[in-house]
Order: C-alpha cells, then structure tokens, then sequence
C-alpha cells in the first residue's frame, strides 16, 4: 500500500491559515527569432503547500517522523490530499467513464442546475431493481471521510448515498424534493486498508437530477469545489525540506510548518 500523509486528530489534513502556491514555466524555443514563440513547459509545473500545525499531540508527530523517516526526508513521495480541494473527478460530467454505473442506469444532460455548478445529470434507475452509480477513491479506509452530492426531483422520493470497501458499507436515505439540496454522508472507523467507493443508489423507476459530487478527506463538508480531469489526491507529493523540525511548547502540545510539493498532473 503507498504511503499517505496522516490525518490530524481533528479529521483534516491541514490547519487554518493554509498556504499553497502554483509554479509554472514558459520556455522560448528560439529566442532570437523575429516574433519569439513561446510554449508552456507542462512538465515544469508544480504546486507547493505550507502547513502550519500547531497543538500536535505526541501521537501525531510520531506518525510524521514515521513518514519522514519511511520517505527518507525529500528523497521518496507519498500521497497527499489537497485540504482545499475535491478528492473526485469529473465532480459534474456524472456520464464520464469515471463515474461507474449498472446495468440500466442511464444518464441524460439536465436543463436545471444549482448556484454552485455549472451543468447537471438526471439519472434514471431501471424499472426493476435498483440502480448504482459510483467512482472509486483509491485512499485509505481509516480516515475520516465526508461525501456529498447536490440533489432534486421532480417528483417526491429518496435517494441513497453510499460510502463502500472491503470493510463493509455505510449508507444514508435522504428525501429529495424539487429544490436542490446538498446532501452528507460522513464517518470513519474502518480498519486500515485502501481504496473505497462513493456513490449513489435508486429505487427501481425512479428519476432524479444529480451534480457537484465531492469527496473530503475530513470530518465535514468543504466549500464545493468543482473538478475535471483533475482534483486534489497528488501521489507523487514530497516533502521540501531535508528535515523535519517540531517545537515541543508543552507536554503532548508540539508545532511545526511543513513544506510540501508535488508535480501538477499533466
């Protein structure tokens, strides 16, 4: 299993305030020429966070040696959750390959979406049986961990929210009317172990219209973030500094500021 940064007691990843910054590059092929063409260096970029942690507990700062000792300083990566971002792609193209569903379940461009975001899917379950679509997050099990996803329908119903691995399953019914309505579903306690599924289930016949799905790696929902492509799991993050320097304030009470970088995915 890769290694992952620890979460903190509290059920996040980082502290407020939070720094990250993007770096990129432009190179100039031939600089001499009459009309310099410029090209982005998509490989060069990289993004950099500082974490101040303050108030770590005896526990917690003997899993960041650990870390820093399994990736031997700067030298090997580990997989980092951005505290900022959504852990799940394609947040809105709910009929992208990202997004598994079963058999029956299609998906169809809805003409309504919410404030937040920019598109949305209605979704329509089978006639018989129940229909599932669902993304899977390779990630640890025994975190703290925080699903949601916008949801309405037309006409009154529920629909299921589901959270799945190897450990078993946690689900939660949640009344749907014509408005749309963030729904949560939250948790933690599952033995240690990686990759989890999170998605939703519906009632044989059922329709409803669905969007802005995101996952948090901690104990509440964050301000929805909208994602592509891309979101905020970076499996090649290392640590910057070549050492790992904690301030001890009082008994069981340490501080520290932690740089990290990671190369933007291309």
């Amino acid at each position: 299993m890769p290694l992952h940064f620890p979460q903190l007691r509290i059920g996040a990843s980082g502290q407020f305030p939070l720094h990250r910054q993007i770096h990129s590059r432009t190179v100039f092929p031939f600089p001499n020429a009459p009309a310099p063409l410029r090209a982005a260096d998509d490989r060069a970029g990289r993004v950099e966070w500082k974490l101040r942690l303050r108030g770590l507990s005896d526990d917690e700062v003997t899993k960041l040696h650990g870390l820093f000792r399994e990736t031997r300083g700067g030298h090997e990566s580990f997989v980092f959750c951005d505290p900022e971002d959504n852990l799940l792609v394609q947040s809105e193209n709910l009929s992208d390959v990202a997004w598994l569903r079963s058999a029956g379940v299609a998906t169809l461009a809805a003409v309504d979406f919410p404030e937040v975001a920019q598109s949305a899917w209605s979704l329509s379950a089978p006639s018989v049986g129940l229909g599932e679509m669902w993304q899977h997050a390779d990630l640890p099990t025994d975190r703290y961990w925080t699903f949601s996803i916008y949801a309405r329908a037309d006409a009154a119903g529920t629909l299921e929210m589901f959270v799945r691995s190897s450990h078993g399953e946690r689900s939660r019914h949640v009344e749907l009317s014509s408005n749309w309505e963030r729904h949560v579903l939250s948790g933690n306690g599952w033995p240690p172990g990686n990759g989890f599924d999170v998605g939703v289930r519906l009632a044989g016949g059922s329709i409803v219209q669905a969007t802005a799905a995101q996952l948090d790696m901690q104990a509440a929902p964050a301000v929805y973030r909208p994602t592509f492509a891309r979101c905020g799991v970076y499996h090649e993050a290392r640590f910057k500094s070549p050492q790992l320097r904690i301030t001890t304030i009082a008994p069981h009470c340490h501080q520290t500021d932690l740089y990290i970088t990671a190369p933007l995915p291309e």
